[in-house]
């Protein structure tokens, strides 16, 4: 977020705090501070997954899908919502070195999603 935005938003949140700005407004606000979220090529979601080192199951597993629709966004034949797409960038740019200094995700991400 911008500097610009930042404060501008604190300024709501005084507004809001001080009576003089509904919740709903505040909400509205909020919203429209919102990133938007990118839409991604087939070519980049393999990309994410692969320079992850997992594989379409283990994509599937962190993201609460199927095989078949990890293929399918592969082949460009799918979509990914917007959410998804923030949960696989999220969750697979969480990098965390093993005891031998290589860099492992899959197995923090595997863990995540069984135990949460």
């Amino acid at each position: 977020m911008s500097r610009i935005l930042e404060n501008t938003h604190e300024d709501m949140e005084s507004l809001h705090k001080a009576g003089l700005l509904s919740t709903e407004d505040l909400r509205k606000f909020d919203a429209m501070c919102l990133p938007e979220v990118k839409k991604l090529s087939a070519v980049q979601i393999k990309k994410i997954r692969t320079s992850n080192n997992a594989s379409q199951a283990v994509f599937a597993l962190v993201l609460n899908t199927s095989v078949s629709t990890i293929r399918q966004w592969e082949q460009g034949a799918k979509k990914p919502s917007g959410l998804t797409m923030k949960i696989a960038k999220s969750r697979t740019g969480q990098r965390h070195s093993d005891n031998d200094g290589r860099m492992t995700t899959v197995s923090s991400l595997i863990l995540f999603k069984m135990f949460g």
